[in-house]
């Protein structure tokens, strides 16, 4: 009887550890969590956005610029100009396609 008591002690002490692992890492988790939220909240305030709905100081990059179906011009030149906010960007000239393909990269 003695042996099973001293197994059933030790067994509800073994938990009990457990238990307040278990708990202690609850709580540290709540508090990342909170930590987070917080965070999310400060950045929400601080973030600024255009008129676009884009983050001011964010960058905009853009490569392999296509276009399909281009009426026939009377200039035998295509390109592409991308204006975003206060800066202006265009592909080089090409002769004329319906459908044309730049392989360049610009970042605004």
């Amino acid at each position: 009887m003695n042996d099973f008591l001293d197994i059933f002690l030790e067994a509800e002490r073994i938990l009990k550890e457990k238990l307040v692992e278990v708990e202690q890492s609850i709580a540290q988790d709540q508090k990342q969590r909170l930590e987070a939220q917080e965070q999310l909240v400060r950045i929400r305030k601080e973030e600024k956005l255009n008129a676009y709905g884009i983050m001011n100081d964010s960058v905009l990059a853009l490569q392999n610029i296509e276009v399909t179906n281009l009426p026939k011009a009377q200039n035998r030149e295509v390109f592409v100009r991308i204006t975003c906010e206060n800066s202006t960007y265009q592909t080089e000239r090409r002769p004329y396609r319906q459908n044309a393909r730049w392989d360049e990269q610009f970042k605004a």
